[in-house]
C-alpha cells in the first residue's frame, strides 16, 4: 500500500507537470498520449523481466531493435523524407547510446523488480533539464520543478521501501545467534 500511494502521489507530479487545465499548457490528448506511452512501457518492462528468465540480453535487445524498427519505419512510411547528410553522424550516436542504453536497461530489468529499476529512470528529468538549459537556455518552470520533484520524491520512496523490505525479509530469514 505503501508503494502504491506513492507511485499514486508521482502520478500525481505528472499531472503537475503537464498542467492539462490551463492556457498555454499541454492538451489533454498530448496528456493522455503521455499517459498511454507510459503503460506501454511499464508493459515493456515487465515483459522483460520475464523475457529474461530464458533469453539472453543480447537477443532481447536486437529482436526490441528489430521490431522498434520496422514499427517506426512503417509509421513514418507515409511522409517519409531523406536524412540531411550532416545529420548521419547524430543519428549514428543516438542508435549507439540508444542501443547501449537498451542493453544497460535490460540487463538491469532482468536483474531486479521493476519497481526498484524504473525510479532510477527519473534521473532522465535531471538530465533533461540539464540538456535544455546547456543547449536551450530554456529554464524549467516551477510546476515543472514542483512536479518533477514529487515524481523523483515518490521514486526514491519506492527504492527505499523495497530495500526496507528486503533487509526485513534477510533479518527474518536469517536471525542473529
Amino acid at each position: 500500500p505503501r508503494r502504491w500511494l506513492a507511485i499514486t502521489l508521482g502520478l500525481g507530479g505528472v499531472v503537475l507537470i503537464l498542467q492539462p487545465w490551463g492556457r498555454g499548457t499541454v492538451s489533454l490528448v498530448a496528456a493522455g498520449a503521455a499517459a498511454v506511452a507510459t503503460l506501454c512501457y511499464s508493459v515493456n518492462a515487465l515483459t522483460v523481466r520475464w523475457l529474461g528468465r530464458s533469453n539472453s540480453n543480447l537477443s532481447m535487445v536486437v529482436w526490441y531493435l528489430v521490431a522498434v524498427s520496422t514499427g517506426s519505419g512503417a509509421l513514418a512510411a507515409g511522409d517519409w523524407q531523406a536524412i540531411a547528410s550532416g545529420d548521419w553522424v547524430w543519428l549514428a550516436a543516438i542508435g549507439v547510446t540508444g542501443a547501449l542504453g537498451q542493453m544497460w536497461l535490460t540487463d538491469a530489468f532482468r536483474r531486479a523488480p521493476p519497481a526498484v529499476v524504473a525510479p532510477f529512470e527519473y534521473t532522465a528529468i535531471l538530465w533533461a533539464f540539464a540538456i535544455d538549459w546547456l543547449f536551450w537556455s530554456a529554464a524549467p518552470t516551477l510546476p515543472l520543478i514542483l512536479g518533477a520533484s514529487v515524481v523523483v520524491a515518490s521514486g526514491v520512496f519506492v527504492i527505499w521501501d523495497e530495500r526496507r523490505s528486503l533487509d526485513l525479509a534477510l533479518s527474518a530469514a536469517c536471525p542473529p545467534p
